[in-house]
């Protein structure tokens, strides 16, 4: 069972959902969060929380590193900066840093 893992999106609509739940199933949990003026909910139940955009690539990355695995939370569906799927290729992001953590 992996040890630490890497909740991005922790604070959107699926994130939120989530919640506290890998911690309860004793995860050590890495938050990936958009905005740091977000993150106050989360530190609640995270034992780190991250502030990094989901489209930076090597920040994901960085965000990655000495996890076990990712949990992609990551959506676009409340996006107000006129963002659309095609610029948000979190899918593949999430396999890339998925597979040098």
């Amino acid at each position: 069972m992996p040890e630490r893992i890497l909740q991005a999106g922790a604070t959107g609509h699926l994130g939120r959902a989530l919640g506290a739940a890998p911690v309860s199933a004793g995860y050590d949990v890495r938050a990936l969060v958009r905005r740091s003026e977000r993150d106050a909910s989360i530190a609640r139940w995270a034992d780190e929380v991250v502030c990094s955009p989901a489209t930076d690539r090597n920040a994901l990355k960085g965000s990655a590193r000495g996890v076990d695995a990712v949990v992609g939370a990551i959506g676009i569906t409340l996006q107000n900066d006129g963002m659309a799927d095609e610029d948000v290729d979190y899918g593949l992001a999430a396999c890339e840093i998925g597979g040098n953590a």
